[in-house]
């Protein structure tokens, strides 16, 4: 998998179609399924739940493609897959939320750097396709970062819900009070505030040469010009 993420970065214009992507998501989607025989057995109906929910995250590039004509590099896809699989496989269905004291805290500031990568790509697409008037690179970065924060807080009321209707404890608020949920904001929103300057930089520089050639890749890919 590593390998794969590797090889990923030395191509500047690749969508995510080819026979080695079609390997990746062929394993992710075997150990998924493994996932789901095992607490089939162990009655776990929890894990079964995110299992059958990752197997369905592997196919949103695909209907994003299909539905809005949309299409994906390798990079980002990569990143999000391996992201999913480390939030949901080793933190929900293997537990490791439970045996790893800070992965929960890693999970949510790696989520603000992923959502600011994704609705920064976004927000490329429908300024180009929806509205004719240019504006500057600085933009698009304070709508994303806004974007960023707003889904952070979201998923904090999706876990409020499930602890008030379900009598689940996902927001640690019996034991913790409110600091798990203000921990979960704070990393959310340094992971995209620092990922905003290194993604702006790169952008505008061309110093981090990875970053830089993953959003002209998919610039390019959707027929547009990297904002500047």
């Amino acid at each position: 998998m590593l390998e794969l993420l590797k090889k990923s970065f030395s191509y500047s214009f690749r969508t995510f179609d080819s026979k080695s992507e079609e390997a990746f998501l062929i394993i992710l989607r075997l150990l998924t399924i493994f996932a789901i025989i095992y607490n089939t057995f162990n009655f776990n109906i929890v894990r079964i739940l995110a299992s059958l929910a990752l197997i369905g995250i592997t196919y949103i590039p695909l209907l994003i493609k299909k539905l809005f004509k949309v299409n994906f590099n390798y990079e980002p896809v990569a990143i999000c897959l391996v992201f999913s699989y480390f939030a949901i496989f080793i933190g929900t269905i293997l537990g490791g939320y439970g045996t790893f004291k800070r992965w929960d805290t890693f999970m949510h500031s790696i989520s603000g750097v992923i959502f600011m990568m994704l609705f920064l790509m976004l927000l490329f697409i429908v300024f180009h396709r929806y509205n004719a008037v240019q504006v500057p690179l600085w933009v698009y970065f304070v709508f994303a970062f806004a974007l960023s924060l707003t889904t952070g807080i979201v998923w904090e009321l999706y876990e409020f819900g499930l602890d008030q209707f379900f009598g689940m404890n996902t927001q640690h608020a019996i034991d913790t009070g409110v600091f798990d949920t203000m921990k979960d904001v704070v990393c959310n929103t340094t992971g995209a505030l620092a990922s905003s300057f290194i993604f702006y930089k790169a952008l505008k520089t061309k110093k981090f040469k990875s970053i830089y050639n993953m959003f002209n890749s998919f610039c390019q890919l959707n027929d547009m010009n990297l904002p500047k």
